[in-house]
């Protein structure tokens, strides 16, 4: 066993052939979890020295290459480099490595001296520890709203927020902006990950996480700017074809507080994936999605103290 493999798994991409990623059967790499599609994306090596990535329409934030989305409609094709990581839903990290390439890029002198070889970096090199080694890196200096655009493209929930974000950017000093932005980035990621949770499994509840600010911007810690409210939008009435929607805030969280509910919900995940069920659900000091009240805590401990 080589020791330098440990915990990696490693897809060898076939020349001239499509390597398809998806769970759906069939797929040359099949992979479940958080926002996989049946078929999510295409890498085709051409000549193992030019490789691109394809991904469907439907996919667009799905599919991230070093941090960013390959965004437009219908197909989108992307060419790839030596090292450049492929964020496949929330489910798998795949770090590419094209030797070929890398040796008509440069050659490594201090790897020749030391006597490593083009092996594949470690599972501590490929999984980053953070969210925001997986997000595209925003200047630390911009001078125009414009140009931290591109970088608000990967996440939903940070692309509804481009308005509120421009005025922002115009009343903090560049460095507090390029903090609150990079805390910002991180949060909607998070957001994004708990909608697809919400959706994935418990889609009739109609209940979507969106971010707010409460908090005076020139002050405190960037963090403590964000809120996150839990929205049930109201079903639409039938023969209704305004195309609008009505939602009530159903609770607020703190950004602190939200991170420690999706963490539960992601545990939920993995149990529904394992067993094929929950027995949390609407239980108010288990499921996640609901805020437990002073009775709820009244009834458990009255109901404890009964038991005994």
């Amino acid at each position: 066993d080589d020791p330098l493999l440990s915990g990696c798994l490693l897809y060898y991409l076939r020349l001239g052939e499509p390597t398809t990623i998806g769970s759906e059967f069939g797929s040359t790499i099949p992979l479940f979890g958080l926002g996989v599609l049946p078929h999510v994306c295409t890498v085709l090596n051409k000549d193992n020295v030019r490789l691109s990535l394809q991904r469907p329409e439907g996919a667009q934030r799905l599919v991230l290459v070093n941090g960013e989305a390959l965004m437009g409609g219908g197909l989108a094709e992307q060419e790839l480099s030596d090292r450049d990581r492929i964020c496949v839903g929330r489910a798998l990290l795949l770090r590419l490595q094209v030797p070929m390439q890398a040796v008509v890029e440069t050659i490594d002198e201090a790897c020749e001296h030391s006597g490593r070889s083009g092996r594949p970096p470690a599972r501590d090199e490929l999984l980053h520890e953070g969210v925001r080694d997986l997000l595209p890196q925003p200047l630390e200096h911009a001078d125009a709203f414009n140009q931290l655009r591109p970088y608000m493209k990967h996440s939903e929930s940070l692309s509804e927020l481009q308005l509120y974000m421009e005025d922002l950017h115009c009343k903090l000093e560049p460095r507090r902006s390029h903090v609150f932005f990079r805390t910002l980035q991180e949060a909607c990621h998070l957001i994004d990950e708990a909608n697809l949770l919400t959706r994935e499994l418990r889609p009739e509840d109609r209940v979507h996480f969106e971010v707010e600010f409460v908090w005076d911007i020139y002050r405190g810690n960037a963090e403590d700017i964000l809120m996150i409210r839990a929205m049930w939008y109201h079903p639409r009435p039938e023969g209704d074809e305004s195309g609008q929607t009505t939602a009530e805030v159903v609770h607020y969280w703190a950004y602190s507080k939200f991170r420690e509910r999706l963490e539960i919900m992601r545990d939920v995940y993995a149990t529904f994936q394992k067993d094929g069920y929950w027995l949390g659900r609407d239980d108010p000091l288990e499921d996640p999605w609901t805020e437990p009240s002073l009775a709820d805590f009244q009834r458990r401990l009255l109901g404890l103290v009964v038991a005994e």
